[in-house]
């Protein structure tokens, strides 16, 4: 369907589409386009279904503002000079039967609108790509992929929500999901309205942010990948979680417009960068490639709440790691370590709890590292974004010839020490809210960046470089643990910036160089 209006000019008639002055497209995949001067847009401005409700109306500056349920999809550059009336033009699509109902003139009241869904209510506003009766859905949020002999099983389907998330202030932040069977094709992404097309049979066509299980081309069927159109590697697929049916899954945004990623209740990651204005309108897609497949429970999510995630920390309580966000990584009980891969810095493990505001009474993490031959990176870090190398906001680098550096604020200040097999580390926040780095209860470095209310939640990570990588008992900590009883007549303990060259024997420091 084509609508808009047109400039009544003396002697002409409207005859044809082409001669709408503005207007919208309404195209038979459910998406909206502008028309200019009869010419269709490249990209669509926004989605619609059934029972939508448009207006085409005059502001108080005389321009025509085009509306879907309540929200300006554009308003014309175009001023209202001359009569106009408001033509409309349909065409047959596949021998179908259309109508459009409850024509209506306005007035100045532009009060309409329909109720948006709320956080918590099933996603049912979808439609379908081409083959559209092999995709249905119903009230309790499923959308089915059950192809007949006439579709073509060779390329993706998918199914677009029709309801969208129109800016950062929205309520909406995301949807929820679960893949009802294991072992599919299947790719459930968020991206903006303006970037999608009409076609597309890659499996990841046109998401920004997803999961994605299986892939483009060979058969990965028992992990789910994840996709940052940002993400400065050289492929887009940032981690690798594996996934069984039933598992539940999020994509939401979080308050400062990161996209956070959540697996059975782990953060395993967000986003490089965070989503600006022109990133809105956004939608959510689901792709198929498998038959037989169906994604359940999809729900509409509101701001993330602590309690939605496995939350417990408490001190002296073992800090308890995800299954590994990248290559394979070992987690049993406080025992972590990566499998033997190419040495590489990748995606590692995250914790389930976090820290959550400067009133938790808990204030960082212990561990043991049980040699000192192995590269990695170990910290606290409230943006889960992967770089290579590792950068969380605080945290250790240790390099494989037993060296330590500081990342402090997401930058890494350079050395401040060594370090040996069985050597205990911890990273807590002090009372003035700055970092302290320690090993063996002395005090290498106090951090320059500070804590804040928007630096929570704190998760801790640990990335890895060289395969076969384990660090043990990781512990939640209360607060610092320095070694602070001081006699007259002891020995100076030293730490700091200790470059190699300095000896420390019995209070003794030698400049080994000198």
């Amino acid at each position: 369907v084509y609508i808009g209006y047109h400039t009544i000019d003396s002697g002409t008639a409207f005859s044809d589409y082409r001669e709408i002055d503005s207007g919208l497209y309404l195209s038979t995949t459910g998406r909206c386009y502008i028309v200019s001067s009869g010419v269709v847009s490249s990209t669509p401005i926004g989605v619609y279904a059934s029972g939508d409700l448009f207006e085409i109306r005059i502001n108080s500056a005389y321009n025509f503002e085009f509306v879907r349920n309540g929200v300006i999809l554009f308003t014309s550059s175009t001023i209202l000079r001359d009569a106009v009336h408001f033509p409309m033009y349909a065409f047959v699509y596949f021998a179908s039967v259309g109508s459009i109902s409850e024509l209506k003139w306005m007035g100045s009241n532009f009060t309409v609108s329909p109720a948006l869904p709320s956080p918590g209510d099933y996603v049912t506003n979808w439609y379908g790509d081409l083959c559209r009766y092999s995709l249905t859905q119903n009230i309790s949020g499923i959308v089915s992929y059950n192809p007949t002999a006439t579709c073509d099983a060779a390329r993706s389907y998918s199914a677009t929500s029709s309801i969208t998330i129109t800016s950062s202030q929205s309520l909406l932040k995301g949807i929820s999901f679960t893949p009802s069977f294991g072992a599919k094709y299947f790719a459930v992404g968020l991206l903006s309205v303006s970037s999608d097309t009409e076609t597309g049979s890659a499996l990841t066509a046109n998401l920004d942010y997803g999961f994605v299980a299986g892939a483009d081309s060979g058969t990965i069927y028992d992990r789910v990948r994840i996709k940052d159109k940002n993400r400065d590697t050289s492929t887009t697929y940032a981690n690798s979680i594996a996934y069984n049916a039933g598992d539940q899954f999020q994509i939401r945004l979080d308050t400062d417009n990161f996209v956070t990623f959540v697996h059975n209740s782990f953060i395993v990651y967000r986003s490089v960068f965070a989503l600006t204005a022109s990133s809105f309108p956004l939608t959510f897609k689901i792709v198929f490639t498998t038959e037989a497949n169906d994604i359940s429970n999809i729900r509409w999510l509101g701001v993330l709440q602590p309690e939605e995630l496995l939350t417990t920390v408490t001190a002296g309580a073992s800090v308890l790691f995800s299954g590994g966000a990248g290559y394979p990584i070992v987690y049993n009980g406080n025992f972590l370590s990566s499998a033997t891969v190419t040495a590489a810095w990748k995606p590692g493990a995250v914790s389930s709890g976090a820290i959550w505001s400067s009133t938790d009474s808990v204030k960082g993490i212990t561990f043991t590292l049980p040699d000192n031959t192995h590269a990695m990176v170990v910290g606290l870090d409230n943006k889960l974004s992967f770089s290579s190398p590792p950068l969380p906001r605080f945290g250790f680098s240790f390099s494989a010839d037993g060296q330590i550096r500081a990342i402090d604020d997401k930058t890494d200040i350079g050395y401040i020490g060594v370090y040996a097999a069985g050597d205990v580390f911890t990273l807590t926040i002090s009372p003035l809210n700055a970092l302290q780095y320690i090993r063996n209860g002395a005090l290498l470095y106090t951090s320059t960046g500070l804590v804040f209310s928007t630096t929570f939640p704190l998760f801790a990570r640990a990335d890895f470089f060289t395969g076969s990588s384990s660090l043990n008992n990781t512990v939640w900590v209360q607060g610092p643990t320095l070694e602070s009883s001081l006699l007259g007549g002891e020995s100076v303990i030293w730490g700091g910036y200790t470059p190699t060259s300095i000896s420390v024997v019995s209070g003794v420091i030698t400049n080994i160089l000198a």
